[in-house]
């Protein structure tokens, strides 16, 4: 039984959105679709060809786009402890629990958008103290713990939630 997985990235330095001018790893399987299920979750390389005088630690963005990635990639942080940003959209990714995230405390952007995830559990963000930027929207999500955001109530500048079966009224509006 194969229980990780190996990529390769097209690491590039690029502009993007709220984070402006990154290093970022779009992240690849040659020849297939990335796979990412319940047995193979844990990722075990990343290959890939960086720009001059760059290497894994000065990623600081990781995404996936369009691949079969129903449950988040483990073991990012030991390919960069740098890991500002993460990028997860229309992979069918049915879940983000907090051990997900628990080892990228430097987390300040999380992207996940037109996914399966169905539920954002209570201490989802607990190891994420400098999140500034939460997008999650167009998913199936049906349930919000109402105290998920409390930590956040003067960091988060971006909280986009749109478009799944819930919604969390206290989350719009201002954030005093």
């Amino acid at each position: 039984i194969i229980d990780t997985v190996e990529l390769s990235c097209r690491f590039k330095t690029a502009n993007f959105d709220l984070l402006g001018l990154i290093y970022q790893c779009v992240a690849f399987k040659d020849n297939d679709l990335i796979i990412i299920d319940r047995q193979n979750r844990t990722i075990s390389a990343i290959y890939g060809t960086h720009e001059d005088l760059k290497s894994n630690s000065d990623v600081k963005f990781f995404m996936i786009l369009t691949s079969n990635v129903f449950y988040f990639p483990l073991g990012l942080e030991k390919f960069s402890s740098n890991i500002e940003a993460i990028g997860i959209k229309e992979t069918g990714l049915k879940e983000i629990r907090q051990s997900d995230l628990e080892h990228l405390t430097k987390l300040k952007y999380l992207y996940l958008a037109f996914n399966d995830i169905e539920v954002l559990e209570r201490d989802l963000f607990e190891f994420n103290p400098h999140l500034e930027t939460i997008i999650i929207h167009s998913n199936i999500i049906s349930h919000i713990d109402p105290n998920i955001f409390d930590k956040f109530v003067n960091k988060l500048s971006v909280l986009y939630l749109r478009f799944n079966i819930c919604q969390l009224s206290a989350a719009w509006g201002d954030k005093k």
